[in-house]
């Protein structure tokens, strides 16, 4: 039984009665039990984890005999009469539980509610009553957007950091082409005027490669040292066509040079196929 009592509060409270017959099955008494509202509603409360939960007990007419907490004033309003309430939709399901989102009969925004009808196994009842719990759902989904939001912002940071980096990579590598460019024209340029003044002065240039003792000979060194036609240039014919009253000083020229890391500077007489000097 649902009813109200205790002026002037006015509390919702359940009842539970039962028929006592004597030996003959005769009408002997009747016992009736009203349940606490004050430690129903403490029960109801150690079910709330979370600031936006609603939790309450609606007879099966619809009628909200307690709700915890109750801001919205539900409590003893009649909730099968308005058409979108949760509680509606349970009863036009037909299911004995049920999870629905949307609106609920409070106008609190959209919330996530699952509702469970309780029937007695011994006694018979009339109507059920039915537990209903519900959530804000933006607060339910509140954790999973933040995360979301976080891992967007770090996306974009790394996003951004990664454009930044490319942007200085491509600004040095364009940086790095451009200064080979300017080089390798320095580097043209001053090998021309090299030639230039090398042709200018006929002097003949030679390259000593010391760890593989490779040489090059310019075509005005051959010339110079009376290098015969495909022969490979080398110290062994260097030596032959230095006079032979400059040899010893070249010699020791070279290996001071060699051992001090030092210039190599020398003048010397050439001995030519002729026999001038």
């Amino acid at each position: 039984c649902i009813a109200r009592w205790g002026q002037p509060s006015w509390l919702w409270a359940m009842s539970l009665g039962r028929v006592i017959p004597d030996d003959l099955g005769r009408f002997n008494g009747y016992v009736l039990a009203i349940l606490d509202p004050a430690y129903y509603r403490l029960l109801l409360n150690t079910t709330l984890y979370a600031p936006d939960m609603r939790v309450s007990v609606i007879h099966g007419d619809g009628l909200v005999v307690f709700r915890t907490p109750d801001p919205e004033g539900l409590t003893g309003q009649n909730v099968l009469a308005q058409p979108h309430s949760f509680y509606r939709r349970f009863r036009d399901s037909g299911a004995e539980r049920l999870v629905l989102k949307g609106p609920s009969a409070a106008p609190a925004g959209v919330r996530l509610a699952a509702l469970q009808a309780i029937r007695p196994r011994e006694t018979p009842a009339d109507q059920p009553l039915v537990v209903t719990t519900s959530r804000d759902l933006a607060a339910i989904l509140a954790p999973w957007r933040q995360e979301t939001q976080a891992r967007l912002a770090l996306f974009g940071l790394i996003a951004l950091v990664t454009v930044i980096g490319l942007g200085a990579y491509q600004h040095r590598q364009r940086a790095y082409a451009r200064w080979q460019v300017a080089e390798e024209a320095k580097r043209k340029e001053a090998e021309a005027r090299l030639r230039l003044a090398v042709e200018g002065a006929d002097l003949g240039i030679w390259y000593w490669n010391m760890v593989t003792n490779d040489q090059e000979w310019s075509d005005r060194c051959k010339a110079h040292l009376a290098l015969p036609a495909g022969q490979e240039p080398g110290f062994d014919h260097f030596y032959t066509v230095i006079h032979p009253e400059d040899r010893p000083r070249v010699e020791g020229l070279l290996r001071e040079a060699i051992e001090q890391h030092d210039r190599y500077r020398a003048e010397y007489r050439v001995i030519h196929p002729d026999g001038t000097a």
